[in-house]
């Protein structure tokens, strides 16, 4: 060692002897440092051993932090946590130093994952709130924001719920936990999106599920050892650990939904159950003495892509029990009952076969049908020739409709440059969607409902299903009626038809109109199957 040491010492004396430090040198020992982290950390050691001190020479406070993090990284990589401690402290401050937010982040996150070392579960978390709060001052955005920066808001949702788990009085950390999974939501249907829409949305909204009678809020969160159930009743969280990995969650849930699309078999039935038992039996208890009616779902990851309508207890599905929702946050949310009078309504709709698309012969009925249900100044219909994007945007610019209702085509994809609904010529992108809207969005007289009869989402694709999820929020409307896959338009018109004849019924919630109607189409023999009802999701605001 002492060998080592003074070689180590006399390489430093020639460096500072025969070269004036540069930051060119300094880029490249972290450079070297950098690529030989995984395969050779005795090299990558000795150049960030350097660094570090040419850093310091040179009066480099990104430099040093950098280094000293990286140092740390090492450290922790061979179990020598309080040696890492030392020095991830170090970075942090030559980071705040350097008001490097990216830096920030990272250190205060393997500051965490050091402090879980040492058992101290309290710095860890303390670590994992500067962290993200860092992250999101640096505005990282990434494509793969869930793979690469998801981990951190799970890590530190993971351990306030461990925490929870063990105390008597848990709501503080149970509410923390959620919000952390919250703050993930929101950056994934941001950076979706390709705009900061739902960050705006989420500093104007409050928690949706504060007090609301006869109301639940499933809310999973897919860990790797186990999913954690946080069940909101009016009197506080419930939490409720299930012994099932995300990976046994995703496995089971792409199964169902593809299943589901299958409607000749009643193959669905055993995911149907299994994700019963998971999701809903744990529970029954709490929802049953609360007097439960409506079930809010958050959803997470590969639960997007099915509907909890069609959960199965072996007797029946969970919709003829409950009515249901689906959002995409609480805190995207804003839960206000529906403003009633004189609604007014814009009917969007193709029947005829364009731009390589099979005609939807039964929309016509499904228009003519929806038409009687509004008074004749409360209402206006664009149909095939006249459903273009310049009549649509004439019309939700010069008039304030309440809803408005699309029975097209449409497609939300992975990327959301590749999501649109069909119109007779072109194809509505969702920026358009939003363009066009915007002009409901800030008056007193919002669009309420969003309805899309004919959207389907790709099966297996937790990103594509975030469009759907998040349309409601994109287009400015309180809340959105969708499909998860494409559905036989007779089925189709006929659970729209009924949904807006309850939801004008007196009383009635927009969950509630939605559960009377695919009931009814329950009851019928040829739609029984729950491939032509349970697609269909009611997004956001649900009353």
């Amino acid at each position: 060692m002492r060998r080592f040491c003074l070689g180590l010492i006399l390489s430093l004396v020639t460096v500072s002897v025969t070269a004036v430090p540069s930051k060119p040198e300094l880029e490249a020992l972290l450079q070297t440092a950098q690529a030989a982290l995984q395969s050779t950390p005795a090299t990558a050691w000795r150049a960030l051993t350097q660094a570090r001190d040419l850093a310091e020479s040179l009066g480099d406070s990104n430099g040093q932090s950098r280094a000293a993090g990286l140092l740390a990284g090492i450290y922790l990589a061979q179990d020598r946590a309080a040696e890492a401690a030392r020095l991830n402290d170090q970075a942090i401050f030559f980071a705040q130093e350097s008001v490097d937010s990216n830096l920030l982040y990272r250190w205060h996150w393997q500051g965490a994952q050091i402090a879980r070392q040492l058992d101290n579960i309290d710095q860890a978390i303390l670590h994992y709130r500067d962290a993200a709060r860092n992250v999101e001052q640096s505005g990282a955005a990434t494509a793969q924001y869930r793979e690469v920066l998801g981990p951190l808001y799970l890590q530190w949702a993971d351990l306030l719920l461990q925490r929870a788990a063990a105390k008597t009085d848990p709501q503080a950390d149970l509410r923390e936990a959620r919000a952390a999974v919250e703050r993930l939501k929101t950056a994934e249907l941001r950076d979706y999106f390709l705009d900061a829409c739902v960050t705006a949305a989420q500093s104007r909204a409050t928690e949706a599920d504060a007090g609301l009678a006869a109301t639940a809020v499933i809310y999973p969160v897919l860990l790797d050892d186990r999913t954690e159930i946080l069940l909101s009743l009016p009197d506080g969280i419930r939490q409720h650990t299930v012994p099932v990995s995300s990976s046994q969650m995703r496995e089971t849930a792409y199964a169902f939904r593809q299943l589901l699309e299958k409607r000749a078999t009643n193959q669905y039935l055993r995911p149907a159950r299994t994700l019963y038992d998971w999701l809903i039996r744990p529970l029954e208890a709490d929802l049953q003495a609360a007097n439960i009616r409506t079930l809010v779902l958050v959803p997470d990851g590969p639960l997007r892509t099915i509907p909890l309508a069609a959960l199965n207890d072996g007797q029946s599905f969970l919709v003829e029990r409950y009515a249901l929702a689906t959002t995409p946050g609480l805190t995207l949310t804003d839960a206000s009952p529906l403003k009633r009078e004189r609604p007014r309504i814009l009917l969007n709709g193709l029947t005829e076969s364009v731009q390589g698309f099979p005609a939807l012969p039964a929309v016509e009925r499904e228009l003519d049908a929806i038409e009687t249900l509004f008074d004749q100044p409360a209402r206006r219909r664009l149909e095939n020739g006249q459903f273009v994007l310049n009549n649509v945007e004439s019309e939700l610019s010069r008039r304030p409709y309440n809803v408005v209702h699309i029975a097209s085509h449409g497609e939300f994809a992975s990327d959301i440059r590749n999501s649109f609904l069909l119109t007779y010529r072109e194809r509505m992108t969702m920026d358009r969607l939003e363009e066009y809207m915007q002009f409901r969005r800030y008056s007193d007289q919002p669009v309420e409902l969003l309805t899309l009869s004919a959207c389907q989402t790709a099966a297996g694709d937790d990103r594509s299903a975030l469009g759907l999820a998040g349309v409601a929020i994109k287009a400015g409307a309180r809340s959105a009626l969708g499909t998860l896959w494409f559905v036989n338009d007779e089925a189709s018109s006929q659970l729209i038809t009924d949904f807006y004849r309850h939801l004008l019924e007196p009383g009635q919630t927009k969950a509630s109109a939605l559960q009377l109607a695919q009931r009814s189409l329950i009851t019928d023999p040829r739609y029984r199957h729950p491939g032509y009802w349970s697609p269909f999701l009611l997004i956001g605001n649900w009353l």
